[in-house]
């Protein structure tokens, strides 16, 4: 009987283990569901995307780009508004009539945001 009750506590413990390493995959997985659709992206991707659907578009090669949060847009009191195609695409609306506000509203925007420039090279 003691044998027994020693199978079954080694048994426990190691299914103990297994769902505390379950436990700690979930919440990385909920936790890289949580970040922004770019964050989840390699920079690479994110350069083939404006590659693919801005830079063919336009004709130009594409020089940086601005990284912003939705949460940061509506901190200014503007709203982000998905618009497929192309795709993961949203506008920016909710600008001020005037121009002296649009301006300001843009230049809050642009100190939130953060700059990128392509590694080409890589």
């Amino acid at each position: 009987m003691q044998s027994t009750a020693r199978k079954l506590a080694q048994r426990v413990t190691v299914l103990e283990r297994k769902l505390r390493k379950m436990r700690s995959e979930l919440k990385a997985v909920r936790t890289v569901s949580r970040q922004p659709w770019w964050k989840r992206l390699s920079e690479k991707e994110i350069w083939q995307f404006g590659d693919v659907y801005v830079a063919a578009v336009v004709g130009r090669k594409i020089l940086a780009r601005a990284e912003v949060s939705g949460g940061q847009v509506d901190s200014i009191a503007l709203r982000v508004e998905p618009d497929e195609p192309p795709p993961r695409h949203a506008n920016i609306t909710g600008w001020a009539s005037e121009k002296d506000q649009w301006m300001s509203q843009a230049q809050e925007l642009a100190a939130l945001a953060t700059l990128r420039l392509p590694n080409r090279s890589a």
